[in-house]
C-alpha cells in the first residue's frame, strides 16, 4: 500500500493553527480492507431476535459483543452474522469475579456455573460481599480461577463463531466494597486496603495467565482496570464510557497516554474498545459526542469504536454517518503541536482522508494548506456537508474527518488526468469530483490497481499507448503485451472482474476502433483471443463490463458496449449471445459506453449507459429490461464520457462513477 510519505508541518499563531500537509498522492481503495479505519465495535447485550434487519445491521461492525445465552439461542443468526462479514471478531460476553443469583440460574450457560464455597467472597463477620444487590463477588482465589477458566472454555469458547470472551469487571483492587471490610485470605479478619488490593492482583493475574495458556481464545479483551501486570495477558481493554471517569479520573490525556503505554504490552492481535456512549440519555443524536469519541479511536492502533446508551445498557444499534467512511490504513502516528496527548488539537493523516480531534476547551480554527472534503451526510449536516474547504473550525471536546481530494483510485482503470464524478442510481451526488492521478506515471497512461489475484496485496495494470503491463504486488512484471499490434492507434478499453465466482479476478480488453475483443487471466493469460463480436468487418470498437446480470446463477457476464448504440450480453465463456439492448433506440448509431455494477439494494448486478460524446443520459437497466435514466447534475452535456462503478461512499452499493476527459 502506497503511504505518504511527507511531513505534516504545524505553524502557531495565535489562536489560528496552520497545519500544511503538503502535496500528497495517496492509494484511494475502494474495496472494503480488513485494515481499513476506522473499526467499529457493537457491545450488544440484548436479546437476538433471528431477523435479518437485526443480522445485517450486526454484520456490519468489525466486532460484537454478545452474551454467551444469545450465542446458544440463535446459532443459525451468529452464523449468518458471519457469512456476512468473515472478518466479524465475536466475543462473548464473560464476568469474571461476580456471580448474578438473578439471572445465572435460568441462564442456558450459566446455569452450569457451581462457585466453589472456598471461592466466595467474605466480610470479616462471614457475610457475602456484593458489588449490586444481585452480584455475588468470589475472591479470585486458585480453586476458582482452575474451575472457571475450565468452564470458560468448555461451555464457552466450543460455541461455534466466538473468537474469544470479553471478560467484565476486571479491577485493579477491591478494598473500597463494602466500605473495606474485605477478608480475602478467609480467616475471618478484616484485612487493609493495601493486603487486600495486593493479594487481588496476584489472584486476578493468574485467572488471566490461565485463560491465555489454558483456553482457545484467539481474543482476550478486558473492562475495568489498566493495572500494567494484567495487560501481557491480554490482547487489550475496553474504556466504557470513554473518555472513563474511573480511569485516571476520566482525564482524556491521561487516558490516551496510558494506553499508548499498555499497548506495548498486551498480547497481538490487540483490541481495545473506546465505548461512548449518550450517559444513559439515549440522545443518541449528540453527534458532537460521538465524533470526539470515534476520532479519539483514530490517534492510535487498533482502536474500535462504539456507542451507545450507556452503562445501564448496552444494545443499540445507532448508525452514524461517519461510520459509513474508509480511511483506509494510517500513513504516519498521531501528531499535534503538543506532546504526551497534552489536551489540544490532535490529527492522524490517512491514505484516503484525516482525522481531527480537538480534546481541549476551547475551539481551534485551522488553515490545512490545501483542500480536503467534507463528508456529504444525512445526519449532522451543519458539520458534514459535502464541502472542499482549506479552513475548518473545531470545537471543543469535538473531531472531523474528511477525505483527501487530488487521489489514485483502486478498481477503476482510469487515465491519469480523468475528472471523476460520483452519483447514485437516482443522478445524485454522493461525493465531490475530483482528477485521478498517479505521480509515478505520465499523464495519459491508463492505470489500474487492485487486488487481481485473490491474495494479500495490490497489482498494477498500467496501459501505455499500444501496450499493457501486469505487475504483480511485489512488483514483478507478469506480462507484457501488444494486444492489437504496435501500430495500433486507439484507446484499449478494459474491466476486470470475477466471471467466474472465483476470487481472482478475469480481464477483458478491447480496442475502441477495431472488432477484437480479449479475455485474459488476472497475470495475462490468454483464455480466449480469437473472439470477433460483430465479425472482423465491424471496426467501431467497444467498451467493457463484467457483472451477474442474469440473476440465473452464480457466473458472469461480458457486457459489451458496441460502437452502433447496442449493449451485447454474453456469457462468461463468450460462446452464447445471450441479450442485446438498444437503450437509445434502434436510430441511434453511436458508441455506447457501459459499465456493470451493484446500484441499488438487490443481490444483482445493473446495467449502466451513456454515449461517449455525453449527448444522452444515463440509463441503469435491469436485465429482464426496464430501466431508470437520469442527467448527470454537473457534468457538461457534450463532453467525452466513461463510466464504471464502485463503492465510493462505503454504503454497500456501488456507486457510478463518470469520466471527464479532455
Amino acid at each position: 500500500m502506497k503511504k505518504y510519505k511527507g511531513k505534516n508541518k504545524l505553524i502557531l499563531n495565535s489562536s489560528v493553527i496552520s497545519v500544511f500537509l503538503g502535496v500528497f498522492l495517496a492509494l484511494f481503495l475502494f474495496s472494503n480492507q480488513a485494515n481499513s479505519a476506522p473499526f467499529l465495535a457493537n457491545y450488544y447485550l440484548s436479546n437476538l431476535t433471528g431477523n435479518t434487519e437485526q443480522t445485517e445491521s450486526l454484520a456490519k461492525y468489525d466486532t460484537v459483543i454478545l452474551t454467551p445465552a444469545q450465542i446458544y439461542a440463535h446459532q443459525g443468526q451468529v452464523k449468518a452474522i458471519r457469512r456476512k462479514n468473515p472478518q466479524i471478531i465475536i466475543l462473548a460476553y464473560v464476568p469474571s469475579q461476580s456471580y448474578n443469583t438473578r439471572y445465572n440460574p435460568n441462564d442456558p450457560i450459566f446455569k452450569h456455573l457451581k462457585v466453589p464455597e472456598s471461592s466466595w467472597l467474605y466480610s470479616s463477620t462471614g457475610k457475602h460481599v456484593t458489588f449490586w444487590a444481585d452480584l455475588k463477588m468470589v475472591n479470585m482465589n486458585k480453586e476458582w480461577s482452575d474451575y472457571y477458566s475450565s468452564f470458560i472454555n468448555e461451555r464457552i469458547l466450543s460455541l461455534s463463531q466466538v473468537d474469544g470472551v470479553f471478560l467484565d469487571m476486571v479491577d485493579g483492587g477491591i478494598s473500597g466494597l463494602n466500605g473495606g471490610d474485605i477478608d480475602i485470605d478467609g480467616n475471618g479478619s478484616r484485612d487493609s486496603a493495601s493486603v487486600v488490593d495486593r493479594e487481588w492482583v496476584r489472584r486476578v493475574n493468574y485467572f488471566l495467565e490461565k485463560i491465555k495458556n489454558n483456553t482457545s481464545a484467539e481474543y482476550i479483551v478486558i473492562n475495568g482496570s489498566s493495572v500494567s501486570s494484567y495487560q501481557p495477558f491480554v490482547n487489550g481493554r475496553m474504556y466504557e464510557t470513554f473518555p472513563t471517569p474511573w480511569e485516571q479520573g476520566g482525564d482524556w490525556s491521561k487516558i490516551m497516554s496510558g494506553l499508548e503505554n499498555i499497548q506495548k504490552l498486551n498480547s497481538k492481535p490487540q483490541l481495545h474498545i473506546f465505548n461512548s456512549n449518550t450517559g444513559n440519555t439515549g440522545q443518541y443524536k449528540n453527534y458532537k459526542k460521538m465524533r470526539f469519541g470515534l476520532t479519539s479511536s483514530l490517534l492510535l492502533d487498533n482502536i474500535y469504536f462504539s456507542f451507545d446508551y450507556g452503562d445501564q445498557r448496552h444494545g443499540d444499534l445507532w448508525w452514524y454517518d461517519e461510520y459509513n467512511i474508509d480511511l483506509g490504513s494510517p500513513v504516519n502516528i498521531a501528531e499535534s503541536e503538543n506532546k504526551d496527548f497534552n489536551e489540544g488539537l490532535w490529527w492522524r493523516e490517512f491514505d484516503r482522508g484525516i482525522a481531527f480531534v480537538n480534546s481541549g476547551n476551547s475551539s481551534e480554527n485551522l488553515n490545512l494548506g490545501v483542500e480536503y472534503e467534507k463528508l456529504l451526510g444525512t445526519q449532522d449536516t451543519d458539520v458534514n456537508d459535502g464541502s472542499i474547504v482549506e479552513n475548518i473550525n473545531i470545537p471543543a471536546k469535538d473531531g472531523l474527518l474528511m477525505f483527501k481530494t487530488t487521489q489514485s483510485v483502486s478498481d477503476i482503470p482510469f487515465k491519469n488526468g480523468d475528472f471523476l464524478r460520483f452519483y447514485d442510481s437516482f443522478g445524485s451526488r454522493v461525493r465531490n469530483g475530483y482528477f485521478a492521478y498517479d505521480d509515478r506515471y505520465t499523464g495519459g497512461t491508463k492505470v489500474y490497481h487492485g487486488n487481481i489475484d485473490g491474495e494479500f496485496g495490490q497489482e498494477l495494470i498500467l496501459i501505455k499507448g499500444q501496450k499493457i503491463e501486469i505487475y504483480n504486488s511485489a512488483g514483478g512484471k507478469w506480462f507484457s503485451y501488444y494486444p492489437f499490434g504496435g501500430g495500433f492507434q486507439g484507446e484499449i478499453n478494459i474491466v476486470v472482474d470475477s466471471l467466474y465466482g472465483t476470487r481472482s479476478d478475469q480481464i477483458i480488453i478491447a480496442p475502441s476502433y477495431g472488432n477484437q475483443v480479449i479475455l485474459m487471466n488476472y497475470h495475462g493469460k490468454i483464455l480466449e483471443r480469437e473472439f470477433y463480436p460483430l465479425g472482423k468487418e465491424y471496426q467501431q470498437g467497444f467498451t467493457v463490463g463484467i457483472g451477474n446480470v442474469d440473476k440465473s446463477d452464480f457466473w458472469g457476464e461480458v457486457v459489451l458496449g458496441t460502437g452502433d448504440g447496442k449493449i451485447m450480453v454474453f456469457d462468461h465463456g463468450l460462446k452464447e449471445l445471450k441479450k442485446t439492448f438498444y437503450p437509445f433506440g434502434k436510430s441511434f448509431r453511436e458508441s455506447v459506453e457501459v459499465a456493470v455494477g451493484k446500484v441499488d439494494n438487490s443481490n444483482y448486478d445493473k446495467i449502466i449507459a451513456t454515449d461517449r460524446l455525453g449527448k444522452k443520459s444515463i440509463k441503469v437497466i435491469d436485465y429482464n429490461g426496464s430501466e431508470s435514466e437520469f442527467l448527470p447534475s454537473q457534468f457538461p452535456m457534450g463532453e467525452y464520457r466513461g463510466l464504471y462503478s464502485a463503492d465510493v461512499n462505503f454504503d454497500s452499493r456501488d456507486e457510478i462513477v463518470v469520466f471527464e476527459r479532455n
